[in-house]
C-alpha cells in the first residue's frame, strides 16, 4: 500500500480527535515531515515521526515529494478520492486505531452503519463514519454501496431476504426470496434496496443480502458430493462465505450435509443441505461410518459404544459388549440430549455425535442427591452402585434415597478418596461413572441376595406406571427392577 507524505508549513498542534478543544497529543514545527492516513476538507489524520498519530489542521500542511519511507505495518495510504461508501454487513465490526487486531481497540460499529472507505488492502480497511473519526476494521464486515446502479440485476446471496411493503422492518411483509434468486434492483439508499422479485412484484429488501449478479462466482463443484457428513456440534454455523466474520445460520446436530469441496489446511468445507449451499468448519462435521447396532446385538463395536455412554453418563451398567435394555435406555437418552429420536438405535447418526467430539454430559452428572431425594436420577444412582457393588440387593433400587443408599454412597466415596457424605455430588457421580470407578474393599462389599428370578418390578414413568417381569438375574440383561412393594426406603 502506499503512503503520502506532507509537510508542515507552519507549528500546530496535534489532536487527539478533529477539534481544537480535545487532548494535545503532540506537535509540530515548520518543515517537519509527516505521514497522512486520512484527510477531509479541514482535518488530516496524521502520523508523524515519533508514531504518534493525531489531527491537525488540513492548512498547516501541503503535499511532500521527497521520498517516502516504507512503514513497518500495511497502513492503507490517504486516498486520491472521497472514498467509497459502505455498510457493515456483519452484527459487530470492531475498530482499531492500527490495521492490526493488536492495535488500539476503538470500538465497534453495528450492523447496518454506513461508513466511507477510504482506503483498504485487501485485509483492512480504513474507515471514517462522520469525517472526524478514523480507524480500521477488516474489509470483509463491509460491502460497497456504490456497487449497485438503478437497474442492477443482483442475487441473493443469504439464505433468504424478507420483501417488504416499505423500507421499514416494521412495515407490511410481501414475502420473501430465497439463495440464489434473481433480482434487480430499481433504486437504493444504501441500507434498503426497491427490487423487482422474480415473481414481477416490487417490494422493499436490505441491500446487504444482495451480491451484483456480474460479481457472483459460480458454486465450486455444484453437482460432485465428495461425502455426506452429519453435523455434530450444537447449532453449528452455515456461513454465506468461508471466513467466521460472514453472515451465517445455525443447524442442529445431526443434520446431513453434502460435502461437495473441503480443504483440511484451512479446516473449510462447502456444503450444501437441500437447496442452500454454503461453508462450515469441517470440524463441527464427522464424516465415519458407523455399523448400525441394535438390541441383542455383541461384540467390540458394543463395548467401545457402551463405553463412551458411561464416560458421558448415560449408561448405568457394566460394559460388557452385550447389547442389553441397559444399552439401549442409555442410548435413548442421549439421543434425546442432543435432539434425535430416541428409539434406542445406535444409529449411524447418534454415533457420529457420540463420537464426534462435541457429546454432552448427561445432566445427571450436573444434579445433587441426597437423602430424601426420589425420581428417575435416584434410580439411576442406585443402578450404578449396584453394578458396581455398593448396594446387594435389587430391592434397593427403588427411586427412593433412604439410609441404605446413602451408606452405600459413603462406602464408595471413602473407596474413592472422596469425603464421606452419604451425599450424591456432581464429584461424587462423575467419579462413578468412570470406567474404573473405585470398587470396595472385601470386607466392605456387601453380599448379594442370590435368586434364580428377579421379583417383578415397576419402572417408573412420567406418564403411567406399568409392571414388568423378568426370567433373568443376569445384570446385562436388564436393569435392577424395584420391588412391587417396600416398607422402607433404600
Amino acid at each position: 500500500m502506499r503512503t503520502r507524505n506532507g509537510i508542515a508549513i507552519r507549528a500546530t498542534n496535534v489532536y487527539e480527535t478533529a477539534s481544537t478543544s480535545a487532548t494535545v497529543v503532540g506537535g509540530i514545527s515548520r518543515g517537519d515531515v509527516l505521514t497522512v492516513l486520512a484527510y477531509t476538507t479541514s482535518w488530516a489524520y496524521v502520523r508523524l515521526t515519533n508514531g504518534t498519530q493525531g489531527y491537525l489542521s488540513l492548512s498547516a500542511i501541503i503535499p511532500y515529494d521527497g521520498s517516502v519511507t516504507a512503514t513497518p505495518a500495511p497502513t492503507p495510504s490517504i486516498p486520491t478520492g472521497e472514498g467509497t461508501p459502505a455498510t457493515v454487513v456483519v452484527d459487530r465490526l470492531d475498530v482499531y486505531g492500527t490495521p492490526s487486531a493488536q492495535g488500539e481497540y476503538l470500538g465497534y460499529i453495528a450492523y447496518g452503519t454506513q461508513v466511507t472507505v477510504l482506503d483498504q488492502n485487501g485485509t483492512w480497511a480504513l474507515i471514517t463514519p462522520d469525517g472526524s473519526k478514523y480507524g480500521y476494521c477488516l474489509l470483509s464486515g463491509l460491502k460497497a454501496n456504490s456497487q449497485f446502479t438503478d437497474g442492477t440485476a443482483a442475487t441473493v446471496t443469504v439464505d433468504f431476504l424478507t420483501i417488504y411493503r416499505s423500507a421499514s422492518t416494521s412495515s407490511a411483509v410481501l414475502g420473501s426470496i430465497k439463495r440464489g434468486d434473481q433480482v434487480t434492483v430499481v433504486d437504493h439508499n444504501g441500507t434498503w434496496a426497491y427490487v423487482l422479485s422474480p415473481s414481477g412484484n416490487y417490494g422493499f429488501c436490505q441491500l446487504s443480502g444482495l451480491t451484483p449478479t456480474s460479481q457472483v462466482q459460480p458454486d465450486p463443484d455444484d453437482d460432485t458430493v465428495k461425502y455426506v457428513a452429519t453435523v455434530v456440534y450444537p447449532k453449528a454455523p452455515f456461513f454465506q462465505s468461508a471466513s467466521q466474520d460472514s453472515a451465517y445460520v445455525t443447524v442442529s446436530a445431526g443434520t446431513d450435509v453434502n460435502v461437495y469441496k473441503y480443504n483440511p489446511s484451512t479446516g473449510w468445507g462447502y456444503v450444501g443441505i437441500g437447496n442452500q449451499r454454503g461453508y462450515m468448519l469441517l470440524d463441527h462435521l464427522n464424516k465415519n461410518s458407523y455399523a448400525t447396532l441394535t438390541e441383542n446385538a455383541s461384540g467390540a463395536s458394543v463395548l467401545v459404544l457402551q463405553q463412551e455412554l458411561e464416560k458421558r453418563g448415560y449408561f448405568d451398567g457394566t460394559p460388557a459388549g452385550n447389547y442389553s435394555s441397559l444399552t439401549k435406555t442409555a442410548v435413548a437418552r442421549f439421543q434425546s440430549a442432543v435432539g434425535l429420536s430416541a428409539t434406542g438405535i445406535a444409529d449411524q447418526t447418534t454415533q457420529r455425535i457420540l463420537y464426534g467430539g462435541y457429546a454432552p454430559d448427561s445432566p445427571i452428572l450436573s444434579v445433587s442427591l441426597s437423602n430424601g431425594s426420589t425420581g428417575e436420577n435416584v434410580t439411576r444412582l442406585q443402578t450404578r452402585l449396584y453394578y458396581k457393588g455398593y448396594l446387594s440387593k435389587t430391592s434397593s433400587v427403588d427411586g427412593d434415597y433412604g439410609s441404605t443408599t446413602a451408606s452405600a454412597v459413603k462406602l464408595f466415596q471413602t473407596a474413592a478418596g472422596l469425603s464421606a457424605t452419604g451425599t450424591a455430588d456432581p464429584n461424587t457421580l462423575r467419579a462413578l461413572t468412570r470406567a474404573a470407578a473405585a470398587v470396595p474393599a472385601a470386607a466392605e462389599i456387601p453380599r448379594r441376595t442370590t435368586c434364580r428370578t428377579i421379583p417383578r418390578a415397576r419402572r417408573r414413568s412420567s406418564t403411567s406406571s406399568t409392571w414388568r417381569s423378568s426370567s433373568s438375574a443376569s445384570p446385562m440383561s436388564t436393569a435392577p427392577p424395584a420391588p412391587a412393594s417396600t416398607t422402607a426406603r433404600a
